[in-house]
């Protein structure tokens, strides 16, 4: 049962929460003031359920294929409000963008499906959805809608950033909410994409709405010698420097905004989030100038021209091709299996409509044959192992690293030190940065839930804390 921060005039609320990764809807609904119990967790992610089960370890927790409940099976669980983060690959930039005819979209339809199939009475009061932005423009949304419509609630999407209440962190996403009785405090936004209504008491910014942006260093570990051993095992490595430094979004402590972590953070030198600097002595102004300008001209005199070519190409050709160069071994691995997927399914004969026999409506759950993994070529050496004197590279000098997975979770607006989020020792680096990454912040959804459940006349919460 989850601790929640009671208040007697409010319902107790049973929660469901679904592909709940880390747990960042519990974690929010412990910060709330919204009595509940979350009654059970759906993921099928080994890694995310090993820190779920670690964090709140009397909620249970199914595997279970989220698009294969009945709605007998979710009706069992009598649950009040859906808290629900669907796959956001169909719908990313990232991504492809094939959001309906991707195969991860699946389980979401299937479940908008259960839910129109479910009895009145059955059905949850309220529900929160998070996504990626570019989600609303999907067909999946457009479904969504009509299927929350065809059931009786009332929806809002509102788009957020933590950026916008004092955490300086950027993460813009997508949230909906959605209720079945009564009415939103800011009805005017129903049934509407937009930014969030101003309503008193709700959504405001700690300090007001003047206050300024915490800085970074308020979230980073405390500064011991444990700590310190562990950051140096997180300092950006030599390659994905020379490779990819001119890429890199850089942080300092004192700075007001990093950028997004994804669950590419640690695998890719674009689009992952900031790295911190810990160079930050007086005068690190000038030296992180003075590296970038060594940097560059070493580039410039001794990098072949054609793996030059990609400074002067605009920002997606030239990112990709640097990305490929600091992927790790497994993201090697995987892009291998993915491209003999495409093989296999290029390979397999369209059927006649007429002569072919109806489709099973679950065969799109069923795995490809697989051809054998092509061979990798050989392995040609990097440009900057061949200099003459060897050099390390220029940027090294800024002291850059990583963040560590708790002050990413502090980012997040995880109670790290408080042991509302714990990895097991099982959970590697990489896995605990890809499982930050696909989470949401905490904060965020605690105001939205404040707001959900509020009935006119009710004052809410603030921002995070």
């Amino acid at each position: 049962m989850a601790d929640s921060k009671p208040q007697p005039h409010r319902q107790h609320l049973r929660v469901l929460e679904l592909y709940s990764g880390i747990g960042g809807f519990h974690a929010a609904l412990c910060k709330s003031s919204v009595p509940h119990t979350v009654v059970c967790a759906y993921d099928m992610n080994d890694h995310g359920n090993a820190v779920y089960a670690a964090s709140h370890p009397h909620t249970p927790i199914s595997t279970r294929n989220i698009g294969f409940l009945s709605p007998a099976d979710l009706a069992a669980h009598a649950a009040d409000l859906w808290m629900l983060s669907p796959p956001c690959q169909p719908y990313t930039r990232k991504g492809d963008r094939k959001g309906m005819t991707d195969t991860r979209a699946d389980s979401f339809l299937r479940l908008l499906d259960s839910l129109a199939g479910m009895a009145e009475p059955d059905r949850p009061r309220y529900l929160l959805l998070e996504n990626v932005l570019g989600f609303e423009r999907s067909l999946t949304f457009d479904v969504m809608c009509r299927r929350l419509a065809e059931t009786g609630y009332v929806w809002q999407a509102l788009e957020m950033n933590p950026l916008d209440y004092g955490v300086p962190y950027s993460r813009p996403r997508l949230f909906v909410v959605a209720k079945r009785a009564g009415s939103f405090l800011a009805a005017s936004s129903n049934g509407v994409v937009g930014p969030v209504p101003v309503v008193p008491g709700h959504f405001q910014r700690p300090g007001g709405a003047q206050a300024e942006t915490r800085t970074i260093r308020e979230y980073l570990d405390a500064d011991n010698a444990s700590t310190r051993a562990a950051h140096d095992a997180l300092r950006v490595p030599e390659r994905a420097l020379w490779d990819a430094g001119r890429f890199f979004d850089i942080a300092g402590p004192d700075d007001r905004r990093s950028c997004c972590f994804t669950k590419a953070y640690g695998t890719y030198a674009t689009g992952g989030g900031s790295v911190l600097r810990t160079d930050w002595a007086e005068g690190w102004e000038a030296r992180m100038e003075a590296a970038f300008v060594e940097y560059r001209n070493v580039c410039d005199r001794f990098k072949p021209k054609k793996e030059r070519m990609d400074v002067a190409r605009s920002g997606t050709d030239a990112e990709a091709e640097v990305d490929k160069e600091v992927k790790t071994e497994e993201e090697v691995d995987a892009d291998a299996e993915a491209e003999a997927d495409q093989e296999t399914d290029a390979s397999q004969p369209e059927s006649s409509p007429a002569s072919s026999a109806p489709a099973s409506p679950y065969a799109q759950f069923k795995r490809q044959p697989r051809k054998t993994k092509p061979k990798k070529p050989p392995v040609q050496p990097k440009w900057w192992t061949l200099l003459d004197p060897p050099m390390p590279c220029p940027l090294s000098r800024l002291g850059l690293r990583y963040f560590s997975p708790n002050e990413m979770a502090r980012l997040h607006g995880f109670e790290v030190d408080s042991g509302r989020l714990v990895f097991p020792d099982s959970v590697t680096t990489i896995q605990r940065f890809k499982l930050i990454g696909n989470s949401l912040h905490v904060d965020i959804v605690r105001m939205l839930v404040e707001y959900l459940v509020a009935e006119p006349g009710e004052c809410g919460g603030s921002g995070p804390e």
